[in-house]
């Protein structure tokens, strides 16, 4: 009697000490990858399970989003006393046939449920050994993209001249970092951005990786230096186009607007940042066209360094090969048309690459033995000089 005494007063101390801490409910993993015809176990998580004392039965259903491509059991768990104690349920995954799958959960009672219930993704594929090849593509393409700010950079470096160099080019690849950046730092460092993403996708994962941040920050830090070049070094008095200051005017005044209606409360932080990403397309769509007629007006490449379009070309080249390996690996071929803006950007850069590679190794290549447009300058204001001091 004592004992049982002890028990209940046990349990009330313990529902007093936890009451109003929510009960969460969570999958080990975010996204689970697994071979056709192969199982594997994921773990269901009960944070603060004891908020459950008060319930008399509790029940996790699991929702399989397409029973043609995966099977799970079990599909029902009550919440036993073992449960309880441990807050953690295994469920066993066997991957029937390629393709992808959402297990989704229902809570019961209702009142333990909320607009984000837990929920994992899993990818089922054909062969492993080309999920290795794939994420091998994926760390090359991470390279060469990487690398392909670089040559330039040294380029000026070294000559202490941009002639050659497109400034709109330049500016235009400034800018479109800059929303790049914003859009991956915003959606994957800032909580309330976050929260607006998980309310408004409840059963969609955050699109912005770790990586994803490395990269375009080192890009816009590269792309700025490149910038800073452009003001130090001899340019031959280039400046930016009137055509693209409107441009840049135009990106500056729709941010702002949006940035004003956030503001105001007549949208969502997640869709400012939604429109830096849209500003980053258009221009990397907009951003080589002057470059490649820069190229074409002086009849020459010298002073734009061929090393960073075949970095880029190798960049691009690699990622469409990994979204068609990936396609067929996990028989997801409408992904193409899902992901647009990935698979038309690499081939709209990768068309771009190969005009700027013609240009240099066929249409202008006896002009990379040249003398640069400033090194003509500076003969004909010598051959000048030459001349009225013969004449004096």
């Amino acid at each position: 009697m004592v004992q049982t005494v002890y028990k209940v007063i046990f349990l009330f101390m313990m529902i007093s000490c936890f009451h109003g801490v929510r009960t969460t409910f969570t999958f080990t993993e975010d996204i689970v990858y697994i071979r056709r015809n192969s199982t594997t176990t994921i773990g269901f998580i009960i944070a603060n399970p004891l908020n459950l004392i008060e319930y008399l039965n509790v029940t996790v259903n699991f929702l399989v989003e397409d029973e043609n491509i995966i099977e799970v059991t079990p599909l029902s768990v009550n919440i036993t006393d073992e449960i309880f104690k441990s807050g953690y349920i295994p469920l066993t995954v066997r991957g029937i046939a390629p393709g992808k799958s959402d297990i989704l959960t229902n809570i019961i009672p209702d009142q333990l449920s909320s607009e984000r219930d837990a929920f994992t993704i899993v990818n089922v594929h054909k062969n492993d050994v080309i999920v290795a090849i794939s994420e091998i593509m994926g760390w090359i393409y991470f390279v060469a993209w990487s690398f392909s700010f670089y040559p330039q950079v040294w380029t000026n470096y070294f000559s202490k001249s941009v002639v050659g160099l497109s400034f709109d080019f330049v500016s235009l690849n400034i800018v479109g970092y800059a929303c790049y950046s914003t859009f991956n730092i915003g959606l994957y460092a800032i909580p309330a951005i976050r929260a607006e993403f998980s309310a408004r996708y409840p059963q969609s994962l955050i699109p912005v990786l770790r990586n994803d941040i490395i990269f375009s920050v080192h890009a816009s830090c590269l792309t700025i230096i490149t910038g800073i070049q452009c003001l130090i070094y001899e340019s031959n008095k280039q400046s930016i186009s009137n055509i693209v200051k409107c441009q840049h005017g135009f990106i500056a005044a729709v941010l702002a607007v949006t940035a004003v209606l956030v503001s105001l409360k007549c949208g969502l932080w997640l869709d400012f940042i939604y429109m830096c990403s849209y500003v980053k397309l258009v221009l990397t769509l907009t951003k080589y066209i002057p470059q490649a007629y820069m190229n074409y007006r002086r009849k020459s490449t010298v002073g734009w360094n061929i090393y960073n379009v075949v970095a880029d070309f190798t960049g691009g080249l690699f990622s469409i090969n990994q979204m068609f390996l990936n396609a067929h690996n996990f028989d997801e071929w409408e992904s193409l048309l899902q992901n647009p803006t990935k698979f038309w950007l690499g081939i709209v850069s990768i068309c771009f690459d190969v005009v700027f590679l013609i240009q240099h190794y066929i249409l202008y290549r006896d002009k990379d033995v040249a003398v640069s447009d400033t090194e003509s300058i500076l003969a004909e204001e010598n051959a000048f000089i030459d001349r009225n001091e013969k004449l004096g």
